[in-house]
């Protein structure tokens, strides 16, 4: 793979595909009655199918690209007691080369701001220096080092140990609770039982809604 002059060698098939993957933006099919591009003859040549791939170039790493992240700190109970990391933004954009966090605001995310695999806002971020975080310095660190400079509440278990990350996108994350649940889907008559009894992400088709007592998502 290359692009503006420089060229990237990969030992395998899989890591270049692994690496085209996460570059793919949009992607349509069309059914060709013929493979023939002549208008003449159409009937001696097999149909086709035409994949059209729409990829976004890859970032350079400089001090100008940052990766963004959607940080969700997950709960941890113990004997009823849930402890969770507070002091931490949930988006960011990340530079380690210049050692710089983007975040926005809860008004950026949620008016100004569309994020998916290319993020556009309406508003710049605010630019800060990764050690003037301590904690997501200690997360981003590569030594080893614990994340003792996080800041840790502590509040009694009381709520149902599930987190909504984003729209069909759920997280179980009690690993004491048994959960039996019914998954239901309007497109079809599928119904099924599924049985939660550790930490477990639970990602939701279109239309499709489970029913864990007495919860309903």
């Amino acid at each position: 793979m290359s692009y503006i002059g420089i060229s990237y060698v990969y030992s395998s098939m899989e890591e270049l595909m692994n690496e085209f993957s996460q570059l793919i933006i949009a992607q349509s099919m069309h059914v060709l009655r013929s493979c023939s591009i002549m208008y003449k003859d159409t009937n001696a040549y097999p149909p086709c199918l035409i994949v059209s791939t729409l990829f976004t170039i890859p970032s350079p790493l400089n001090s100008f690209s940052y990766t963004v992240y959607n940080l969700h700190p997950l709960p941890v109970v113990v004997n009823q007691n849930k402890y969770i990391y507070t002091n931490i933004p949930t988006t960011f954009g990340l530079n380690l080369i210049n050692k710089t966090l983007a975040i926005w605001s809860d008004e950026q995310k949620r008016f100004k701001c569309r994020f998916s695999k290319i993020v556009q806002c309406e508003e710049e971020p605010t630019y800060v220096s990764l050690s003037s975080l301590p904690c997501m310095e200690q997360l981003f660190s590569s030594n080893g080092s614990t994340s003792n400079a996080c800041e840790i509440t502590h509040s009694i278990n009381s709520q149902p140990a599930i987190i909504n990350i984003v729209e069909g996108i759920w997280i179980f994350y009690n690993s004491n609770e048994v959960r039996h649940c019914n998954v239901y889907s309007n497109l079809n008559d599928f119904n099924e039982i599924l049985t939660i009894d550790e930490p477990s992400i639970l990602r939701l088709p279109c239309e499709t809604f489970v029913e864990c007592f007495p919860i309903f998502i």
